[in-house]
């Protein structure tokens, strides 16, 4: 899909002031990687680092149901939807996923 994520838990949510305990929260890695991935069907759906995603197709995304694990139920050119709190709002994204690996 095109992005970088951490997957939210209560330790996570704490330190990072977040509003939820749960989902996939898109940012940049430690070497500064880029959150979404430019030309990614992330960037091409509108994703933004610090969205975060917690509901891929309607299944919640959490420590044990982790977004990797859920994405492999599909196939690139899939059209799914995201639920993705973004400035504290729900919005529900639609996605073409990409290549494996894209």
């Amino acid at each position: 899909m095109g992005i970088r994520y951490v997957v939210i838990n209560e330790q996570i949510k704490e330190e990072n002031k977040l509003s939820v305990d749960y989902g996939a929260w898109i940012i940049k890695g430690e070497e500064g990687e880029a959150a979404v991935e430019p030309g990614s069907a992330a960037e091409k759906a509108g994703l933004k680092e610090k969205d975060i995603i917690l509901e891929f197709n309607n299944e919640k995304i959490t420590t044990d149901n982790s977004l990797a694990k859920i994405i492999q139920k599909y196939d690139p050119g899939d059209s799914v939807i995201l639920k993705v709190l973004r400035d504290n709002e729900e919005k529900l994204i639609s996605v073409t996923l990409g290549e494996r690996g894209e």
